[in-house]
């Protein structure tokens, strides 16, 4: 059944997703590779076409989580990116997504703790992409918000947070103690 979209609040607790939401087929030609956010290693070519081929077979799949910019009309995706890229590799026009309004930061708050319980799990290079892009992301965030918005474990946000003051992709020693992320 369709559920009304509705905007939903800034997150007020880290990672606690709104349950409004849209389900609807959507172009996936209208889907934004380029500015979804990615929060893994890479896009497995061989799940890609392994998913492929179980939708041709009529396979059903859960619906993506995509989230619509007010701001670029885009639809970024938050879970999804292996069914997705299924879907263009089929040629599918359409794909069934759940649709909830929110921004880049919206979207990558779902995708840090996408694939924690269901789908392709996240491998220890994963996890620490996830974690590159909240640093990148929230850099002033303690460890320990980072951690828990990644579901990880913080001694990986310390080892990858040295190694991104070390490029100078963050500022160093800009960390505040803040025990959530919140937008």
């Amino acid at each position: 059944a369709l559920r009304p979209a509705r905007r939903h609040s800034r997150l007020a607790s880290a990672w606690r997703l709104t349950r409004n939401y849209m389900k609807k087929l959507v172009f996936v030609q209208d889907i934004s590779l380029t500015d979804s956010p990615k929060v893994r290693i890479e896009v497995r070519q061989d799940v890609v076409k392994e998913y492929a081929e179980q939708m041709k077979a009529g396979e059903a799949f859960p619906p993506v989580l995509l989230f619509l910019s007010r701001n670029t009309k885009q639809y970024l995706i938050a879970d999804g990116w292996h069914r997705v890229e299924a879907a263009r590799l089929n040629k599918q026009r359409g794909i069934t997504a759940e649709v909830r309004d929110g921004e880049y930061e919206d979207a990558l708050i779902a995708a840090l703790v996408a694939n924690t319980r269901h789908g392709l799990r996240r491998s220890l290079a994963d996890k620490a992409a996830s974690v590159r892009a909240a640093v990148k992301q929230w850099p002033t965030k303690s460890n320990v918000a980072i951690a828990k918005a990644c579901a990880i474990d913080d001694h990986i946000v310390g080892s990858v947070r040295k190694e991104l003051e070390k490029e100078a992709v963050i500022p160093v020693g800009n960390t505040i103690s803040s025990p959530a992320v919140t937008t």
